[in-house]
């Protein structure tokens, strides 16, 4: 049906953009001759050919008289219901054509220019290819069997009724430009011959131009929606050969992208699953055929937040203290504000409670307990393992307020004092929602001045973000 649709609209080309520079007349013999007619009688018709020379033929031996543009050969002719004969196209207009079996038949054979398709013939290029690029096509093709002044290539897009003539050339290749990505183009290419007739339109070749993706989306700008939720904004793409149907939203860890959402949208709210997290977000547009745009990336982006920590901690005494005192117990109470000034450092402050309960004989003392009161400044690094798992290096420094209860030769007696204290260490967290729980290793010392009380902190501990 397409073929037959480009014929009839080339045909019409045919009667409205040839010149008359060529008549033939056919003779019952089966001969023709091939010029211009100068004069015509019941008795004799002159014609002047190519060599200027005028030969006059008698008129009844004249089977038929063409006056229209036309290369005369036998053609093959393929019809829309898939039938093919062999003819000579003698005569035309916009709505049929004439032919003869044979130049000697006196019987005309007129078929619907409706009911055909295209013609083979010996003035239409051959092996016509073309190779596909963005918004262009470059069409190739052999020069026909008999010799051509030139090539004519016409197109038109799906759903077109009239194709449009695209360029006359000499050469055997043209690059149709400026073209629609995504759409059905088809195109005929058509001889002129030295007398100026332009062939009959054969086989159509049709193809699907490439599709152009949309443009990268502008820039994105990201800010804290409510709670941990965080809303991103972007720049409109364009598609000149469609439409953008979405915008796909991924994060970035590494060298790896992970899709989190879709929109119609040039805004997404996504809420991550942990507040510690450094994200790096992009942004594709797609269109109505699924190809996807470049990426924009967005600048980094750290949550602001907050956080509560209570730890519970098994105290390990070490040197000066182990000669003092057994194992004892901790609670400590972490307050701080997290990525405020660099992502991943936290900062803030650390107090609590050291208790030691069993003491141990020392010459004349016998210690009951210690006990200490820390307030101190808290810093700390996290470093992101994955969405819900960090680890955390941190020092605390400050004073704490201590005091010893023991017996000096089995009089009891009571010690207090304002001590320099200094705690470092690392703990693995692991996060659900706002809530944290984790586990850390740190080493504590208490700086007395004619001692060194220090001792192992082995904690678990549980938070809340906000």
């Amino acid at each position: 049906m397409k073929n037959l649709i480009s014929f009839l609209i080339v045909s019409v080309l045919i009667f409205s953009t040839q010149i008359l520079n060529a008549d033939y007349l056919i003779l019952k013999d089966g001969t023709h001759l091939k010029g211009s007619i100068v004069n015509t009688n019941k008795d004799f018709t002159s014609i002047k050919s190519d060599g200027s020379e005028v030969q006059e033929v008698p008129t009844p031996n004249i089977l038929k008289v063409i006056r229209k543009p036309l290369y005369l050969e036998k053609l093959k002719i393929y019809k829309s219901d898939n039938t093919v004969f062999d003819a000579y196209c003698v005569d035309y207009d916009p709505h049929s054509y004439t032919f003869l079996k044979e130049l000697t038949d006196d019987k005309d054979i007129v078929v619907p220019a409706s009911e055909i398709m295209y013609f083979e013939s010996a003035l239409n290029p051959s092996n016509i290819s073309f190779k596909l690029s963005t918004a262009s096509v470059s069409i190739k093709w052999e020069s026909p069997v008999k010799s051509v002044k030139s090539y004519r290539v016409y197109f038109r897009k799906k759903g077109e009724d009239n194709l449009d003539l695209a360029r006359e050339t000499e050469k055997l290749q043209f690059v149709l430009e400026n073209l629609i990505g995504g759409l059905e183009y088809e195109f005929l290419v058509r001889s002129v011959n030295d007398d100026g007739f332009e062939s009959f339109p054969g086989r159509s070749v049709s193809f699907t131009t490439i599709n152009q993706p949309p443009t990268r989306p502008g820039p994105i700008s990201i800010k804290k929606s409510s709670g941990k939720d965080i809303l991103l904004s972007w720049g409109k793409s364009q598609d000149i050969d469609g439409t953008v149907d979405y915008y796909n939203v991924y994060t970035k860890t590494g060298s790896s992208s992970k899709q989190i959402g879709k929109t119609k949208e040039t805004k997404y709210n996504y809420s991550p699953r942990s507040l510690f997290q450094r994200h790096i977000f992009s942004i594709k547009a797609e269109d109505n055929a699924g190809l996807e745009s470049e990426e924009r990336f967005s600048d980094p982006y750290s949550s602001k937040y907050y956080s509560v920590r209570l730890e519970a901690a098994y105290l390990q005494p070490s040197g000066d203290l182990e000669h003092l005192f057994d194992p004892g117990k901790a609670l400590l109470i972490t307050a701080t504000m997290n990525n405020y000034y660099m992502h991943g450092l936290s900062i803030g402050l650390q107090g609590g409670y050291y208790s030691f309960t069993s003491g141990k004989q020392l010459g004349v003392n016998s210690y009951d307990s210690y006990y200490a009161v820390p307030l101190m400044v808290y810093g700390g690094y996290k470093f992101g393992i994955s969405e819900t798992i960090y680890v955390e290096p941190s020092i605390s420094s400050g004073f704490c307020f201590a005091g010893l209860e023991y017996k000096n030769n089995g009089i009891s007696r009571t010690a207090t004092a304002y001590n320099p204290i200094i705690k470092a260490g690392i703990a693995a967290v692991y996060v659900i929602d706002n809530i944290e729980f984790g586990a850390g290793l740190y080493y504590s010392s208490i700086l007395e001045s004619n001692a060194r009380l220090n001792s192992m902190l082995m904690s678990l501990s549980a938070g809340y973000m906000f």
